[in-house]
Protein backbone atom coordinates (compact mmCIF):
# COMPACT_ATOMS: atom_id res chain seq x y z
CA UNK A 1 0.00 0.00 0.00
CA UNK A 2 2.89 2.23 0.75
CA UNK A 3 4.32 1.79 -2.67
CA UNK A 4 1.59 2.61 -4.28
CA UNK A 5 0.87 5.64 -2.40
CA UNK A 6 4.44 6.79 -3.12
CA UNK A 7 4.54 5.77 -6.76
CA UNK A 8 0.91 6.35 -7.58
CA UNK A 9 0.90 3.24 -10.26
CA UNK A 10 2.58 0.01 -9.94
CA UNK A 11 2.33 -2.88 -11.98
CA UNK A 12 -0.55 -5.64 -10.88
CA UNK A 13 -0.24 -9.28 -10.37
CA UNK A 14 -3.06 -11.01 -10.59
CA UNK A 15 -3.57 -14.44 -8.74
CA UNK A 16 -6.60 -16.97 -8.72
CA UNK A 17 -6.76 -19.00 -6.03
CA UNK A 18 -10.26 -21.40 -4.78
CA UNK A 19 -12.65 -19.97 -2.16
CA UNK A 20 -11.70 -22.08 0.92
CA UNK A 21 -7.91 -21.13 0.11
CA UNK A 22 -6.48 -19.71 3.45
CA UNK A 23 -5.07 -15.89 3.45
CA UNK A 24 -1.87 -17.46 4.27
CA UNK A 25 -1.48 -19.35 1.62
CA UNK A 26 -2.67 -16.06 -0.67
CA UNK A 27 -0.39 -14.06 0.36
CA UNK A 28 2.52 -16.47 0.04
CA UNK A 29 2.17 -15.49 -3.74
CA UNK A 30 2.54 -11.62 -3.07
CA UNK A 31 6.13 -10.43 -4.53
CA UNK A 32 7.69 -6.76 -3.56
CA UNK A 33 6.78 -3.86 -5.72
CA UNK A 34 4.12 -4.87 -7.44
CA UNK A 35 0.10 -4.76 -6.43
CA UNK A 36 -1.96 -8.00 -5.99
CA UNK A 37 -5.42 -9.03 -7.13
CA UNK A 38 -6.84 -12.27 -6.45
CA UNK A 39 -9.79 -13.72 -8.46
CA UNK A 40 -12.14 -16.14 -6.34
CA UNK A 41 -13.22 -19.38 -7.96
CA UNK A 42 -15.56 -21.97 -6.61
CA UNK A 43 -15.14 -25.42 -7.07
CA UNK A 44 -16.50 -25.05 -10.57
CA UNK A 45 -13.96 -22.54 -11.70
CA UNK A 46 -16.32 -19.76 -11.87
CA UNK A 47 -15.14 -16.80 -10.98
CA UNK A 48 -17.34 -15.21 -7.24
CA UNK A 49 -15.47 -12.81 -5.94
CA UNK A 50 -12.23 -10.72 -6.11
CA UNK A 51 -9.96 -9.64 -3.17
CA UNK A 52 -7.17 -6.85 -3.32
CA UNK A 53 -3.98 -7.23 -1.74
CA UNK A 54 -5.01 -4.62 0.41
CA UNK A 55 -8.41 -6.23 1.75
CA UNK A 56 -5.91 -9.63 2.06
CA UNK A 57 -3.17 -8.09 4.67
CA UNK A 58 -6.04 -6.44 6.58
CA UNK A 59 -8.16 -9.43 6.98
CA UNK A 60 -5.25 -11.22 7.93
CA UNK A 61 -4.85 -9.05 11.15
CA UNK A 62 -8.33 -8.89 11.87
CA UNK A 63 -9.31 -12.53 11.32
CA UNK A 64 -6.31 -14.75 11.41
CA UNK A 65 -4.07 -16.14 8.71
CA UNK A 66 -6.30 -19.18 8.54
CA UNK A 67 -9.57 -17.24 7.01
CA UNK A 68 -10.85 -18.52 3.33
CA UNK A 69 -10.37 -15.93 0.35
CA UNK A 70 -13.93 -15.89 -0.07
CA UNK A 71 -14.41 -14.43 3.43
CA UNK A 72 -13.06 -11.13 2.66
CA UNK A 73 -13.75 -10.91 -1.17
CA UNK A 74 -16.23 -8.66 -3.09
CA UNK A 75 -18.96 -10.49 -4.69
CA UNK A 76 -18.56 -10.20 -8.68
CA UNK A 77 -22.73 -10.30 -10.02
Amino acid sequence: RMELQKKHCLPAHHLVALAETPLKEVSKRFVPKEFHVVWVLDFHGKIIGLASETDVIDAMFERGIETPIKAVSKPID
